[in-house]
């Protein structure tokens, strides 16, 4: 759950005065708390875990995909023309957002603006929120805005009627404040000039804000610098240093203020006006008080057999059980009534490489290097089951996860490989990958403890179901298109047009793969639990990602970083050692890594931030769900990476050059950033970017910081290609 603001609005402390600092600490301990000293919990405001924005007025506005505060933001496509990027506004309302520092009235200026459709005479309306500030059109493209005053990032639109579209080279303002200066050396921020320096916390509890403010010298007549604190009460001026004979006097100033109580998200704002040398916020530091350890389960004994199964590409909303036609999937179904179900699981990525990557090792990657080049990288889940005594066995269709993701493994075999499907005519991959298992497992001796991770191509496409699933799932469908990784390529490109009837039989074809790898899943765990008895064998089912069959527009995987793409399902079945529960937290592949080392490795450190399961899981607990979701598409040239809270979800497209946004093909689209509002618009299906809260600002600090703090030294590097891995990925549509 994101943490919500707290109530109490912050209090301004100048050490120097006794009497104050003396009833602030009385009125807490009549409260019966105790405000956290220096040493309780300290920790810089600026850290490596957030990222602060540093916001200035500047004369141009930056194109996508830029973060910055000036900047076009939603609704402009790109448009090359002899090497020169021009920008096409495109639609009803196309969106820029301004630093605003200060309320006084500017000039926005379109630069170079070319009707390129609509009549002539066309107008533009200026919009601030709900309301029309001005307009603009032939002869004078440029409006005077109103005095803002909101502080910090404003979002302005620009109104186009339907079947308009106007290109520009740029978008410039008139009558902006001179851009000042902020520079981070070690744990002190030196300002000067006009500039604001935003910082989103989580308060956690009593929490202070302290250490010291050299002001600049020598100080010029106007100069001012402000520490603001904004909480859901409102901002709050928490310090205020003014240039003067008496502040030159007094010369530092010590700092304590005290933040809003309770959990939830403030924001610390230092700014500064007036231009001259720079002050020095020294070494800034929240302490807060301490908060109780999260509960603690210790995990059980390890079983015999710890099966990993993972059905390649398998959405969670197609699953009875989290909502889908329960006649595709009786036996998850089955599972999940007997089993603990996590129903709000997702995946650290779109695609199968960096996802299986983060399952197999806790971390997150922002590369496609194979884990056998990374010899010194983290010890992966088979090499820890490996080194317990368990022997390790991989059967997957999918040749991303046996040629580049498998080490620890000691027995991985090639026939498996999804390639020659088509001598019988529909996708088998997780019959044969499961005959496969079995007949390794009767190599071994009866007693030997296994480490089995199975991961078929069901119901990743061919969507090629066998002929009594496909008549089933299809039939009374005005449509004859087939599910052929060929001619779903050809669809995802546009190459092949469809129709909603295509579209309706893609889907049923998708959903009876689906009901084939659910039909093989029982008889295949009836065979385990005759092999392993009660208490012995413990199942995780889940998946690796999820699919897109035109809920964006497009088809297949890889290309976003929508719901129908991360939310995959998860489910634990230990048959005579669990009880049935279903938690609605959200999860993760990292999560189901750090659960499944902790039982052979139970005093191992939660890697990159990943929870326990076991509390929920031994009904002795819950899932934190405080954190916010990564993921990323780090196999696309630039990215595409998305952060979710309780409410909001924030994605980032930057991808490259000029082709930033998310999507491909008739899936395609040009906004480097979107916002949705998870409560409001669970299908994200309405862009809200622009939208300025806390928890967006919170969102974006977040996002920004945990990918510069994942970007790897391998990223980049082309990884060789041998020829049966070539075929595979062909086959899967993965290269051409």
């Amino acid at each position: 759950m994101t943490p919500r603001c707290g109530s109490r609005r912050p209090r301004r402390i100048d050490r120097r005065d006794a009497v104050a600092a003396a009833l602030l600490l009385v009125g807490c301990l009549g409260a019966g708390c105790r405000p956290p000293s220096p040493q309780d919990g300290a920790a810089p405001l600026f850290s490596e875990d957030s990222a602060p924005d540093v916001l200035t007025e500047e004369r141009l506005l930056e194109a996508p995909p830029s973060p910055a505060g000036n900047r076009l933001l939603t609704g402009w496509l790109p448009w090359r023309e002899g090497g020169t990027l021009h920008l096409v506004a495109q639609g009803r309302r196309v969106r820029l957002q301004l630093v605003n520092l200060q309320a006084r009235p500017r000039e926005l200026v379109l630069q170079a603006p070319r009707l390129l459709e609509g009549p002539e005479g066309t107008r533009v309306g200026v919009l601030l929120g709900s309301w029309s500030v001005a307009d603009m059109g032939p002869g004078a493209w440029s409006a005077t805005l109103p005095p803002i005053d909101a502080l910090g990032r404003v979002t302005v639109e620009l109104g186009l009627e339907p079947g308009v579209s106007l290109a520009v080279d740029g978008v410039g303002v008139r009558g902006t404040l001179p851009a000042g200066h902020v520079v981070f050396e070690g744990g002190d921020v030196l300002q000067s000039g006009a500039s604001l320096v935003d910082q989103p916390i989580e308060t956690g509890g009593a929490a202070v804000l302290y250490r010291s403010f050299d002001p600049p010298s020598p100080a010029r007549p106007g100069q001012t610098f402000r520490l603001l604190v904004e909480s859901a009460d409102g901002t709050e001026e928490a310090f205020r240093w003014q240039a003067g004979r008496l502040a030159a006097l007094r010369g530092s100033r010590h700092l304590s203020v005290v933040l809003p109580e309770g959990p939830g998200l403030a924001r610390i704002r230092l700014l500064a006006e007036g231009e001259g040398p720079p002050a020095r916020w020294r070494g800034l530091t929240l302490a807060r008080a301490p908060s109780p350890p999260p509960p603690a389960a210790t995990p059980p004994k390890p079983p015999r057999m710890v099966l990993v199964y993972v059905m390649d590409a398998l959405r969670a909303d197609r699953l009875g059980a989290l909502g889908g036609d329960p006649r595709a999937t009786p036996v998850l179904d089955r599972l999940a009534r007997e089993g603990v179900v996590f129903a709000d699981h997702h995946s650290v990525a779109p695609n199968t490489l960096p996802s299986t990557k983060s399952l197999f090792t806790g971390r997150v990657t922002f590369d496609d290097a194979p884990l056998q080049r990374q010899g010194e990288g983290p010890t992966t889940l088979a090499q820890l089951y490996a080194e317990s005594g368990y022997a390790t066995g991989m059967f997957t269709g999918n040749g991303y996860v046996f040629h580049l993701a498998s080490r620890g493994f000691e027995h991985r075999e090639q026939k498996v490989l999804y390639t020659q499907y088509q001598s019988i005519g529909y996708n088998d991959n997780a019959g044969r990958a499961q005959a496969a298992a079995l007949a390794w497992l009767d190599t071994l001796p009866p007693d030997h403890p296994v480490f089995l991770y199975i991961h078929p191509v069901n119901p990743h496409n061919p969507y090629e179901p066998p002929p009594d699933l496909e008549r089933e799932w299809t039939a009374g469908i005005d449509s004859d298109i087939q599910g052929a990784t060929d001619t779903l390529l050809a669809v995802a490109s546009g190459e092949i047009p469809v129709d909603p009837a295509d579209e309706e039989r893609l889907e049923g074809l998708y959903q009876g793969g689906l009901a084939y790898g659910d039909r093989v899943l029982g008889p295949f765990l009836d065979e385990l639990l005759d092999r392993y008895p009660d208490g012995e064998l413990l199942a995780v089912l889940t998946s690796d990602h999820g699919e897109e069959l035109f809920d964006h527009g497009g088809l297949l995987h890889g290309y976003t970083l929508h719901r129908e793409l991360l939310r995959i399902p998860l489910t634990v079945w230990w048959p005579g050692r669990l009880q049935a529960g279903r938690h609605e937290t959200p999860t993760d592949n990292l999560d189901v890594h750090y659960t499944l080392r902790q039982l052979v490795a139970p005093d191992a450190a939660p890697p990159d931030g990943a929870l326990s399961l076991w509390p929920a899981l031994l009904g002795n607990g819950s899932v934190d769900g405080g954190r916010i979701r990564f993921a990323a598409a780090s196999s696309l040239e630039g990215g595409i990476f998305s952060a979710a809270g309780e409410r909001w979800k924030l994605i980032w497209a930057p991808r490259v050059g000029a082709g930033w946004g998310q999507g491909d093909g008739i899936g395609r689209r040009h906004d480097a950033w979107e916002l949705y509002d998870l409560e409001a618009d669970p299908g994200e299906l309405d862009n809200r970017a622009g939208t300025e809260t806390l928890e967006t600002a919170w969102l974006r600090s977040k996002l920004l910081a945990w990918i510069a703090s994942h970007a790897s030294p391998e990223a980049g590097r082309d990884t060789p290609v041998p020829d049966d891995l070539r075929r595979n990925l062909e086959a899967l549509g993965y290269i051409d």
